[in-house]
């Protein structure tokens, strides 16, 4: 009997073993169901629903590179010089009109001073050939009343014409700066911008006196005479630009014509071809008054 007993007991506990393998694989297997049912489940696809409306569609693109303008415009300036203030960066975007950089003007308006003072000089010596040439005229007009009564010699009343005759010439045209004169072909070129007073009194009165003089020791003075024909020129005369070429240099002068050189600039070219022509060296040949004073 208790070999039968412990043969019971035996079959007993395998038995319960294996109820516990089976439950154990079943629960495994619910789990593993279950997490493939949740993995499919958190998959599916999830629907947003909205009502309808009417709207404008957008298109955007997006895409990367170097932008190149359509237009590009070359910007530059007629003057040089140490820039002051500069008001534009790169890729600024800009206005016609707006200022960008500011040239520092302290150069230039010592220049514009010395040209006011030039020209302040040049008018007091324009009023005192002008008070000059009155008394010639008054003295040329007296000697001949008394060449007449027999009074003074035809040598004086000659010295008192050509007196009279170089302070006007001096007055009609003088060959310095801003004026400007130029030999070529036989002519004497001159030039004036448009609305100076000269240009219509020239047209008006041609015969002109014209006298050159070198500063000397001893003074040498180009006495001419003849007719000024005038002509109109739309822009720069070409004899200006070479003249400012001449006397200032390539640079200089080609930054002084482009000062002067801006769109409706007008000059006169004035055209004289000697009819006349004579020097006083002040060593074999004077003027008239001073000829007398040195017994030549």
């Amino acid at each position: 009997m208790p070999r039968g007993v412990d043969s019971t007991q035996a079959g007993g506990a395998l038995r319960r073993r294996r109820f516990s393998w089976f439950l154990a694989a079943g629960a495994a297997v619910l789990a593993a169901a279950g997490l493939l049912w949740w993995r499919a489940s958190s998959q599916r696809p999830h629907y947003v629903t909205a009502a309808v409306t009417r709207g404008n569609v957008r298109r955007s693109v997006n895409t990367t590179g170097a932008l190149n303008p359509v237009v590009t415009v070359q910007v530059g300036s007629y003057v040089s010089g140490p820039v002051k203030t500069l008001k534009c960066d790169f890729n600024t975007e800009v206005v016609v009109g707006q200022l960008c950089a500011q040239i520092d003007p302290v150069p230039f308006q010592l220049i514009v001073d010395q040209d006011r003072a030039e020209v302040g000089t040049a008018e007091a010596q324009l009023k005192k050939d002008q008070a000059a040439l009155v008394y010639a005229k008054i003295a040329f007009e007296r000697d001949s009343k008394l060449l007449a009564e027999g009074t003074v010699s035809q040598d004086t009343v000659d010295n008192d014409r050509s007196v009279r005759d170089q302070v006007a010439a001096q007055i009609v045209i003088e060959l310095t700066y801003p004026s400007g004169g130029r030999v070529r072909d036989e002519e004497l070129h001159l030039w004036r911008f448009n609305g100076d007073h000269k240009i219509a009194a020239l047209r008006a009165r041609p015969a002109v006196a014209i006298t050159i003089d070198t500063a000397g020791p001893p003074p040498e003075v180009l006495l001419i005479r003849g007719q000024a024909v005038v002509t109109d020129v739309d822009g720069i005369v070409a004899e200006y630009a070479l003249a400012h070429h001449r006397y200032y240099g390539p640079e200089q002068g080609a930054r002084n014509v482009a000062q002067a050189d801006h769109p409706g600039t007008r000059m006169a070219r004035i055209a004289v071809r000697p009819a006349w022509a004579g020097v006083l060296d002040f060593a074999t040949r004077f003027p008239g008054a001073m000829a007398g004073r040195s017994g030549r």
